[in-house]
């Protein structure tokens, strides 16, 4: 893929949020991307990057459409970013080799 056609498509599903420093603005946040239906023509997920969420921290919050991954896979994806894979956490996942 060319430089300008990845910038194209990133900017579909990352993109970079300033203005949210609280946990209230955060769930309003969160709230309206949930009402907000994404055409189904374009990416069913998206990653909104909070960097200034407040003077410590950071946020990132993944939308999903739940045709991507059901509750399970989520856990699971969660787990694998997070490096806290455990198949004894969540039973119904299987062991990836990669991770030790």
């Amino acid at each position: 893929m060319k430089k300008d056609e990845w910038k194209h498509k990133e900017a579909n599903f990352i993109q970079l949020i300033e203005g949210i420093h609280t946990d209230k603005d955060l769930g309003n946040f969160m709230a309206l991307q949930q009402s907000i239906r994404d055409p189904y023509d374009t990416v069913q997920y998206k990653f909104f990057l909070i960097p200034d969420f407040n003077e410590k921290e950071g946020a990132v919050v993944i939308k999903i459409h739940h045709c991507m991954m059901d509750g399970l896979g989520a856990a699971g994806f969660f787990h694998c970013v997070s490096n806290e894979f455990d198949v004894k956490s969540l039973p119904a996942l299987k062991p990836l080799p990669f991770i030790k």
